[in-house]
């Protein structure tokens, strides 16, 4: 399901590519995220073709642990695409509305 929502976050976003790594590299150039960040949905990604293909060996198992990092990654980008976005533009509401 991460993977999934990497797909998603690259089509809202409006990466391109013939496929998943692609559009992740194109992502780069689309979104104010850090290094770091998209560092991790290329490992997401990783995870992902390991948990679906049985050929796939990057990660030596698919464990507990890594469903729940990965879902912990997946949240913080979502945090610094949209949340993080929001919440400024909450703060500066309140600044303008408080100028008299």
């Amino acid at each position: 399901m991460v993977r999934r929502l990497l797909e998603e976050i690259c089509e809202r976003e409006g990466a391109t590519g013939p496929n998943l790594h692609q559009r992740l590299h194109d992502l780069r150039s689309k979104v104010p995220l850090s290094e770091a960040l998209l560092d991790g949905a290329m490992e997401l990604k990783i995870l992902g073709n390991d948990a679906a293909h049985i050929e796939a060996k990057e990660y030596a198992a698919i464990g507990k642990e890594e469903a729940e990092i990965a879902v912990e990654v997946a949240k913080e980008i979502l945090k610094a695409l949209y949340q993080h976005k929001t919440l400024i533009a909450r703060m500066q509401k309140l600044k303008s509305a408080k100028i008299p």
